[in-house]
């Protein structure tokens, strides 16, 4: 699985993660971010149509891929104190 884009939502504070699989396999993929994950959905292209997903309980995300399938994630992390 290859990350294409990550950037800030069109319409939040929430960040945009795209990915694809790139080599016409199936499989899991676990997302880990630095900051434990507040909210997360898979989103379309135009980051609409939200479907909520659950992080797991140490933060990260799991995806399952099918061949060549692009995923949009529209990702919430939690504030993290310095």
């Amino acid at each position: 699985v290859v990350v294409s884009a990550v950037k800030r939502a069109e319409d939040s504070d929430a960040l945009i993660v795209r990915l694809y699989e790139a080599h016409g396999a199936r499989g899991p993929a676990t997302l880990r971010f630095a900051a434990p994950v507040k909210q997360a959905s898979v989103c379309n292209l135009l980051e609409r149509r939200d479907r909520p997903l659950k992080p797991r309980a140490d933060g990260a995300l799991r995806l399952e891929f099918k061949p060549f399938e692009v995923v949009t994630l529209k990702i919430q992390l939690a504030a993290t104190r310095k």
